[in-house]
């Protein structure tokens, strides 16, 4: 992204998603948050219906972006 042009920064946060966004949250340095889930087939993520909480947690647009995941990851052969 940074090759593009874009300003971005990442951090490794705590396994709970909610609680990740917790810890580093700052409306003074964040106008967007993008959450990236698996498939909603598999995704853990999207039962917890972490989009919607994380922005009424922040109070920001959250922009959800899923996953390519090959054929044979969480899904039984055909």
């Amino acid at each position: 992204m940074r090759e593009s042009g874009v300003a971005v920064q990442g951090v490794l946060g705590d396994g709970d998603p909610v609680a990740a966004v917790e810890a580093v949250w700052d409306p003074e340095r964040f106008d967007e948050v993008i959450v990236c889930t698996l498939p909603a087939t598999v995704s853990r993520w999207l039962r917890i219906d972490l989009p919607h909480r994380v922005e009424r947690l922040t109070g920001a647009p959250v922009t959800h972006v899923t996953a390519d995941v090959p054929h044979e990851v969480g899904h039984a052969s055909a």
